[in-house]
């Protein structure tokens, strides 16, 4: 893998390999990598093991893009994931996945299915849009997306249903 020292001129200047991807490891910052696409893009990343060497399991955490977090900041930041990562025994992927499921609503899974999927793909994305819109949103929109499942066994049961514990 190649390195690239601690300096963000060289940092802003790293460049893809023969134009593929490239991964930089940076001197000195335990777990810090710095990612540069084709295009040129790049982004900070911090990579880990939760768990030690037995998991033999990496994760990535992004930071973000160095034009806006800076050198400094993206050590910084690695520091504290490394840290929570071997001191406290965190994953702070999971936590980051879990605090997201966690806050998103109904109307945030529909908005985000119809911008993704159904906006590029389906010719009746407007007939989904309106359906939702006078026949769904009016009970489920702020409704917690975990809440809602449909009931086992009655398959033209509604799917707003909320989950009986």
């Amino acid at each position: 893998m190649p390195t690239l020292k601690a300096n963000h001129r060289q940092i802003l200047a790293a460049k893809p390999i023969d134009g593929k991807r490239t991964r930089y490891r940076i001197e000195g910052v335990d777990g810090l990598w710095l990612h540069v696409g084709p295009s040129g893009r790049r982004t900070w990343y911090v990579r880990y093991q939760p768990g030690g060497r037995n998991g033999r399991v990496f994760r990535q955490y992004t930071i973000g893009d160095p034009r806006t977090v800076s050198l400094a900041k993206a050590i910084k930041a690695a520091h504290n994931i490394v840290n929570a990562v071997k001191v406290d025994d965190r994953d702070p992927v999971v936590e980051r996945k879990a605090k997201a499921q966690e806050a998103m609503t109904f109307g945030d899974v529909f908005e985000d299915w119809h911008k993704r999927h159904a906006k590029p793909k389906l010719a009746r994305h407007e007939t989904d849009r309106a359906y939702y819109r006078n026949h769904i949103e009016p009970e489920a929109q702020g409704r917690a997306a975990q809440t809602m499942v449909r009931p086992k066994g009655d398959r033209r049961a509604h799917a707003l249903d909320a989950r009986t514990t």
